[in-house]
């Protein structure tokens, strides 16, 4: 029992020598960390720090800077917006252009269409004036045979005066078409009308 209770002791005696050797490193280790926060408290120099003044010029530069950077953006905004109603302008003028192209076409096959039909009427006009000559030439020939050709000559005056009417309507359909064609096909075209 005697051997029991020395075994007990010597254990609590080692069990406190662990905790004593634990408390001196603890503080061997603060005491290591107060010397090395003194060395560098040394080592600090006030040429490092910045002075109040020179703090303070660059806080007003970068508050100028801020104010810069955000009247550049506010012009950024407006010059966004500005492009995009250009954009909506230049779309608008292309529908336009577009549709004034689309016009256009269909005002030249009108002048096409307008030149065909006064070619037509010319060349009624041109038949008709030929046949109307060929009418007159017969009549004045008849003329020098006055008894046998009377029947004759009122018939040919009757056709010559309905000859001479339908002259008329198309010297008058041709007029028409002229100026149709000068309006819708515009000065340049009026020299290829004659």
């Amino acid at each position: 029992m005697a051997v029991a209770g020395m075994r007990g002791r010597r254990s609590e005696e080692e069990g406190e020598s662990v905790f004593v050797s634990m408390t001196d490193l603890t503080v061997s280790f603060l005491f290591i960390l107060l010397v090395l926060l003194a060395f560098f408290a040394t080592q600090f120099q006030p040429e490092d720090m910045v002075p109040v003044s020179e703090h303070e010029a660059l806080e007003h530069q970068l508050s100028e800077a801020e104010a810069i950077r955000l009247r550049l953006e506010e012009a950024l905004a407006n010059e966004r917006e500005r492009l995009e109603r250009l954009e909506h302008e230049r779309n608008e003028l292309a529908y336009r252009l577009a549709a004034a192209d689309r016009t256009i076409t269909d005002l030249r096959a009108l002048v096409g269409a307008l030149r065909a039909d006064l070619a037509e009427a010319t060349a009624a006009i041109d038949a008709l004036s030929a046949q109307i000559e060929a009418l007159e030439r017969e009549l004045e020939a008849m003329r020098t045979k006055p008894d046998d050709a009377r029947a004759r000559l009122a018939v040919l005056l009757d056709q010559v005066e309905k000859l001479k009417h339908s002259l008329e309507d198309l010297r008058e359909e041709r007029d028409r078409l002229k100026m149709q064609l000068s309006r819708n096909g515009g000065p340049g075209f009026s020299g290829c009308l004659s």
